[in-house]
Protein backbone atom coordinates (compact mmCIF):
# COMPACT_ATOMS: atom_id res chain seq x y z
CA UNK A 1 0.00 0.00 0.00
CA UNK A 2 1.40 3.41 -0.85
CA UNK A 3 2.16 6.09 1.71
CA UNK A 4 -0.57 8.33 0.28
CA UNK A 5 -3.23 5.66 0.69
CA UNK A 6 -2.15 4.94 4.27
CA UNK A 7 -2.16 8.60 5.29
CA UNK A 8 -5.61 9.09 3.75
CA UNK A 9 -6.89 6.04 5.61
CA UNK A 10 -5.59 7.35 8.95
CA UNK A 11 -7.27 10.74 8.47
CA UNK A 12 -10.65 9.10 7.76
CA UNK A 13 -10.56 6.83 10.78
CA UNK A 14 -13.63 7.47 12.96
CA UNK A 15 -15.40 9.63 10.39
CA UNK A 16 -18.24 7.08 9.97
CA UNK A 17 -18.94 7.16 13.70
CA UNK A 18 -18.98 10.93 13.69
CA UNK A 19 -21.36 10.99 10.72
CA UNK A 20 -23.75 8.59 12.46
CA UNK A 21 -23.67 10.61 15.68
CA UNK A 22 -24.56 13.75 13.74
CA UNK A 23 -27.14 12.22 11.38
CA UNK A 24 -29.09 9.99 13.79
CA UNK A 25 -30.95 12.85 15.57
CA UNK A 26 -31.86 14.35 12.21
CA UNK A 27 -33.23 11.04 10.94
CA UNK A 28 -35.18 10.43 14.15
CA UNK A 29 -36.65 13.94 13.97
CA UNK A 30 -37.66 13.42 10.37
CA UNK A 31 -39.32 10.11 11.26
CA UNK A 32 -41.22 11.82 14.09
CA UNK A 33 -42.51 14.50 11.72
CA UNK A 34 -43.69 11.82 9.27
CA UNK A 35 -45.57 10.04 12.06
CA UNK A 36 -47.23 13.30 13.21
CA UNK A 37 -48.30 14.17 9.66
CA UNK A 38 -49.69 10.66 9.29
CA UNK A 39 -51.77 11.09 12.45
CA UNK A 40 -53.15 14.40 11.21
CA UNK A 41 -53.95 12.99 7.76
CA UNK A 42 -55.64 9.88 9.14
CA UNK A 43 -57.71 11.89 11.61
CA UNK A 44 -58.68 14.33 8.86
CA UNK A 45 -59.90 11.48 6.71
CA UNK A 46 -61.94 9.96 9.54
CA UNK A 47 -63.44 13.34 10.48
CA UNK A 48 -64.42 13.90 6.83
CA UNK A 49 -66.12 10.50 6.75
CA UNK A 50 -67.91 11.21 10.03
CA UNK A 51 -69.19 14.56 8.72
CA UNK A 52 -70.39 12.95 5.49
CA UNK A 53 -72.19 10.09 7.25
CA UNK A 54 -73.66 12.40 9.90
CA UNK A 55 -75.03 14.74 7.20
CA UNK A 56 -76.59 11.81 5.37
CA UNK A 57 -78.14 10.44 8.58
CA UNK A 58 -79.48 13.91 9.44
CA UNK A 59 -81.03 14.32 5.99
CA UNK A 60 -83.10 11.17 6.51
CA UNK A 61 -84.86 12.56 9.60
CA UNK A 62 -88.31 14.18 9.65
CA UNK A 63 -87.59 17.22 11.81
CA UNK A 64 -84.64 19.54 12.35
CA UNK A 65 -84.52 18.59 16.05
CA UNK A 66 -84.20 14.91 15.17
CA UNK A 67 -81.59 15.77 12.53
CA UNK A 68 -79.38 17.58 15.05
CA UNK A 69 -79.57 14.72 17.57
CA UNK A 70 -78.92 11.99 14.98
CA UNK A 71 -76.01 13.89 13.39
CA UNK A 72 -74.24 14.34 16.73
CA UNK A 73 -74.74 10.69 17.69
CA UNK A 74 -73.66 9.39 14.28
CA UNK A 75 -70.47 11.46 14.17
CA UNK A 76 -69.48 10.52 17.72
CA UNK A 77 -70.17 6.82 17.12
CA UNK A 78 -68.15 6.76 13.89
CA UNK A 79 -65.15 8.47 15.47
CA UNK A 80 -65.31 6.10 18.45
CA UNK A 81 -65.54 3.08 16.15
CA UNK A 82 -62.35 4.17 14.36
CA UNK A 83 -60.59 4.84 17.70
CA UNK A 84 -60.09 8.52 16.90
CA UNK A 85 -59.24 10.26 20.15
CA UNK A 86 -60.48 13.83 20.08
CA UNK A 87 -58.88 15.28 23.20
CA UNK A 88 -61.79 17.61 23.95
CA UNK A 89 -64.42 15.46 22.29
CA UNK A 90 -65.75 15.89 18.79
CA UNK A 91 -67.68 19.06 18.15
CA UNK A 92 -70.66 18.66 15.81
CA UNK A 93 -72.54 21.68 14.43
CA UNK A 94 -75.64 21.10 12.33
CA UNK A 95 -77.13 23.78 10.06
CA UNK A 96 -80.81 23.17 9.36
CA UNK A 97 -81.58 26.69 8.12
CA UNK A 98 -82.58 25.31 4.70
CA UNK A 99 -84.78 22.52 6.08
CA UNK A 100 -87.49 22.14 3.44
CA UNK A 101 -88.27 19.69 0.64
CA UNK A 102 -85.41 20.02 -1.84
CA UNK A 103 -83.28 21.86 0.73
CA UNK A 104 -80.18 20.66 2.49
CA UNK A 105 -78.61 20.01 5.85
CA UNK A 106 -75.00 20.86 6.64
CA UNK A 107 -72.85 19.18 9.29
CA UNK A 108 -69.46 20.44 10.50
CA UNK A 109 -67.36 18.10 12.63
CA UNK A 110 -64.20 19.27 14.37
CA UNK A 111 -61.75 17.26 16.41
CA UNK A 112 -58.73 18.39 18.42
CA UNK A 113 -55.96 15.86 17.84
CA UNK A 114 -53.26 15.50 20.48
CA UNK A 115 -49.78 15.19 19.01
CA UNK A 116 -47.51 14.89 22.01
CA UNK A 117 -48.17 11.16 22.39
CA UNK A 118 -47.25 10.35 18.79
CA UNK A 119 -43.66 11.33 18.12
CA UNK A 120 -41.92 13.19 20.86
CA UNK A 121 -42.81 13.86 24.42
CA UNK A 122 -42.34 17.58 23.94
CA UNK A 123 -43.88 17.92 20.49
CA UNK A 124 -46.28 20.88 20.23
CA UNK A 125 -49.64 20.04 21.78
CA UNK A 126 -52.52 19.62 19.36
CA UNK A 127 -54.08 20.36 16.01
CA UNK A 128 -57.76 21.00 15.17
CA UNK A 129 -59.10 19.04 12.22
CA UNK A 130 -62.43 20.11 10.70
CA UNK A 131 -64.66 18.82 7.94
CA UNK A 132 -67.99 19.98 6.54
CA UNK A 133 -70.50 17.95 4.57
CA UNK A 134 -73.80 18.87 2.97
CA UNK A 135 -76.57 16.42 2.20
CA UNK A 136 -79.70 17.24 0.21
CA UNK A 137 -83.21 16.69 1.54
CA UNK A 138 -85.52 14.72 -0.69
CA UNK A 139 -87.78 16.86 -2.84
CA UNK A 140 -90.89 14.66 -2.68
CA UNK A 141 -90.85 13.68 0.96
CA UNK A 142 -92.65 15.49 3.71
CA UNK A 143 -90.45 17.20 6.25
CA UNK A 144 -91.61 18.63 9.55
Amino acid sequence: MSRLAMSTRRRERGSMTLEMVLLTPILVGFLGIVVVLGRITETGSEVTGAARDAARAASLQRTPTQAVAVAATTAADLLDAESIDCSTGASVAVDTSNWRPGGWVQVRVSCVVRLEDVAFRYFPGSRTVEATAVSPLELFRGVG
